[in-house]
């Protein structure tokens, strides 16, 4: 998500933080959930979580504003709300040419988050030309992968290319 987050940089804020630049000039990262509002293929419905509660990634979808009236953090319900969530937090929606260049190590047994998000998310990347790599692990679940060094150093080779 930070990856291919706009920066908002303000020249005029008193706090010098906000002042200068946080994005970031190179990402890489194991299977990455991407598209909240597609999992599995499948359009996501608030109304009903069963996919998700499936992947054991259900809480993960319950957000929460504040209620000044009774100063607490319900859980919200209203699904037109949700949709907005869902699109405005996915990493697939906020994709621009100006990103830094991003490698995905995704397995295609992956139980957790579908193999398809990050197939999906590197054809949107290379659609606004962002400089991208995908390496697959045919037989990878999420996590747990044996020669994972091998994907590590993968990952040092393509900081040390672009950083």
């Amino acid at each position: 998500m930070v990856g291919v987050d706009d920066d908002q940089m303000d020249p005029a804020s008193k706090d010098p933080v906000d002042r200068v630049s946080g994005r970031v000039q190179a990402v890489a990262c194991f299977f990455p959930p991407s598209d909240f509002l597609h999992w599995n293929n499948v359009t996501v419905d608030p109304k009903n979580k069963a996919i998700l509660d499936q992947a054991d990634v259900y809480s993960a979808f319950q957000f929460r504003e504040w209620d000044p009236v009774h100063k607490n953090y319900p859980v919200i319900t209203d699904e037109e709300k949700l949709l907005v969530i869902y699109k405005k937090i996915s990493p697939i929606n906020q994709i621009s040419p100006d990103d830094p260049p991003i490698l995905i190590a995704h397995g295609r047994a992956d139980k957790i988050v579908p193999f398809s998000q990050s197939v999906h998310f590197i054809e949107k990347l290379k659609q606004a030309q962002v400089t991208c790599d995908f390496l697959i692990k045919d037989d990878g679940d999420h996590g747990g992968w044996k020669d994972e060094v091998r994907y590590e150093n993968a990952f040092a080779d393509w900081f040390d290319k672009y950083l």
